[in-house]
């Protein structure tokens, strides 16, 4: 995050810019590394289900590896007074045990331009801020579209989702009927790569392959044969290999075939067009949908190796560290496939 919020207001609107959505019935972890006097920049800022507030702890776990300097949290329910009540009690316990080191915690019923917002738990510097600040105790959520990442994102003309279920459903398989059959796809990759008369000499050969795929399933609005030869890239970890440098360098061109493919395949396929998707939006305004992205792919398959590495590396902040190591194994396969390449950017 680059944002430096100036309020907890400004920090709760740019929640749905975050994530991509509005959470519910959720609390939100946010954290704030120091950057010089009296400044603050927004770090990683997490999201539990209230019905899965036991996992508070790994939360902890993860400031540990995380440091902030300070540690905001925010409950967004429209349960009866009663569970707020129980969930600022649990509040005051995991922040005096230092489960979770929250400086602060507040309560809205939504996240929406006007809602309210109250403290729920203050600890001791906090209780002295709001003394001067009124705002740091109650307050009203500002216009979300002029507000923070949020009203960055909107005007990129990238609107949130009304919930998570809205992005999921985007990166969900299409019905039994829309999937392409396996054996298409394996016959193509056949062709490609097995069939001496047809298959690729160079990687640069499979490299121009794709990239031509790519661009038919942009100029053909998305024809299946040009299709099923990007799906047929994605068959093994080699040929996926060699065309991951290109992903990543072209994302604007690859990602809605990437994302295309996707829905319309299973297994080890549709895990790499998932991986590779997470990693061409990884900078990108729809940066904010790789958790749901990496979920779609975990539950595709579980031990998805490239699925993991990118997991592991965007939830420890590493981001800019996984993509150069996909790009130089990407260059280590082309060299072994049999000639080195280097892959320019198309856009």
């Amino acid at each position: 995050m680059t944002s430096t919020p100036h309020s907890p207001s400004e920090m709760f609107a740019s929640i749905p810019g975050i994530f991509g959505f509005y959470p519910e019935e959720s609390i939100v972890v946010l954290t704030l590394m120091h950057t010089e006097e009296s400044c603050y920049q927004l770090g990683p800022v997490m999201r539990l289900d209230l019905k899965d507030l036991r996992y508070l702890s790994d939360i902890g776990d993860t400031l540990s590896a995380i440091e902030p300097d300070l540690v905001f949290g925010l409950i967004i329910s429209q349960q009866k007074p009663e569970a707020i009540e129980d969930l600022k009690g649990l509040i005051e316990f995991v922040a005096d045990c230092e489960i979770v080191p929250f400086d602060a915690c507040w309560y809205t019923s939504a996240i929406e331009s006007g809602g309210k917002y109250d403290a729920i738990w203050l600890n001791e510097a906090m209780t002295e801020a709001a003394l001067e600040y009124q705002s740091w105790r109650k307050g009203r959520i500002p216009l979300i579209a002029n507000t923070g990442i949020t009203g960055e994102m909107i005007h990129a003309g990238h609107l949130p989702e009304l919930s998570r279920k809205d992005i999921e459903k985007h990166y969900a398989q299409a019905e039994e009927s829309e999937q392409w059959d396996e054996y298409l796809i394996a016959e193509r990759y056949a062709e490609l790569f097995d069939d001496p008369s047809t298959s690729f000499r160079s990687a640069q050969e499979c490299i121009d392959a794709f990239s031509q795929a790519v661009e038919l399933m942009r100029t053909e609005k998305l024809i299946t044969d040009a299709a099923l030869t990007v799906a047929a890239f994605l068959k093994s970890k080699m040929s996926r290999d060699i065309v991951i440098e290109y992903c990543v360098l072209n994302a604007n061109t690859v990602k809605e075939a990437l994302c295309y493919v996707s829905r319309h395949t299973k297994g080890f396929v549709r895990a790499n067009a998932l991986a590779l998707y997470a990693l061409c939006i990884v900078d990108s305004p729809w940066g904010n949908h790789i958790t749901c992205v990496l979920q779609a792919a975990h539950n595709t398959l579980p031990f998805h190796h490239l699925t993991a590495l990118v997991a592991e590396a965007y939830y420890r902040g590493l981001s800019g560290s996984i993509v150069d190591l996909v790009i130089n194994g990407s260059q280590e396969a082309q060299k072994h496939f049999g000639e080195s390449t280097n892959v320019k950017s198309a856009v």
